[in-house]
């Protein structure tokens, strides 16, 4: 009985030691010159495209898209906690007690490496006169994974123009 509880005890461990959890994309928008948007993600996928969308529809693709993977890991020690416990019955006694917990990431099997992506884009505006006159109806269009990859998608509001450089 007892090795089955130590058995046990050991196959819940292991099985709560999983993949670290990864954040959902994040993205910026800003002018890095007259007519030149940047656009910067993290992401635990690959930035495929990048489009602004004009108020009529048109699209302009990102004339560069370039990538960096970044590798994050938990650390091995969580938070320690703490706690106070009393048992006992009328008949008994109390028993008082303190507890301390220190956590510990991966012990039977350490977690996989979350993998981030940073990646910064470049589009060009076609017309910024136009775009200054209507900036707040564009909106920039993101694709992480390729389309055969059940890809997931982030819309960014349009940067103010006020913000050129």
């Amino acid at each position: 009985m007892r090795r089955s509880l130590i058995l046990l005890t050991f196959l819940l461990l292991a099985a709560c030691a999983g993949d670290a959890p990864t954040p959902p994309p994040v993205a910026t928008a800003d002018f890095i010159a007259p007519g030149r948007i940047e656009v910067r993600t993290r992401a635990s996928r690959l930035l495929d495209d990048a489009e602004l969308i004009a108020p009529d529809g048109r699209g302009f693709t990102a004339e560069t898209i370039q990538s960096d993977r970044l590798s994050t890991r938990p650390p091995v020690f969580g938070r320690p906690a703490f706690g106070v416990n009393v048992e006992g019955a009328s008949g008994s006694g109390v028993n008082p007690g303190l507890s301390m917990g220190l956590p510990v990431n991966g012990l039977f099997g350490a977690p996989r490496r979350a993998s981030l992506i940073e990646s910064s884009a470049v589009i060009v505006l076609p017309d910024m006169t136009a775009y200054r006159r209507g900036w707040q109806d564009w909106t920039i269009k993101l694709r992480f994974g390729r389309p055969d990859q059940k890809p997931e998608y982030l819309d960014v509001p349009a940067p103010s123009p006020s913000a050129v450089p």
